[in-house]
């Protein structure tokens, strides 16, 4: 917590601290609880890496940021699908 309050850390260190912390809080929430910290936590991941590529004047679609930087296609997917349309299950997002 102290490294955050210093502020500039890395988009993958924060995004791997948060992630770590959902996981480890998990048991303590329930099943909705947990599917919308994990579903916040990789949107906010993968938007937090591929954000910083976007340097045109157009922007380029998440999937081919995500393609080129080799990031799994599941995360982009999970976070299109929670973003613009249904959660997904618990299952799912625990796996991602």
């Amino acid at each position: 917590a102290v490294w955050r309050a210093r502020g500039n850390v890395p988009a993958a260190v924060d995004s791997t601290a948060d992630i770590i912390g959902t996981l480890l809080a998990g048991n303590q929430r329930g099943a909705m609880e947990q599917r919308l910290q994990l579903a916040l936590v990789i949107i906010r991941a993968v938007n937090g890496l591929l954000d910083p590529s976007q340097k045109r004047a157009h922007a380029i679609s998440i999937a081919s940021l995500a393609e080129n930087m080799r990031m799994p296609r599941i995360l982009v997917d999970i976070r299109h699908e929670a973003t613009h349309k249904q959660l997904p299950s618990l299952e799912l997002l625990r796996m991602a």
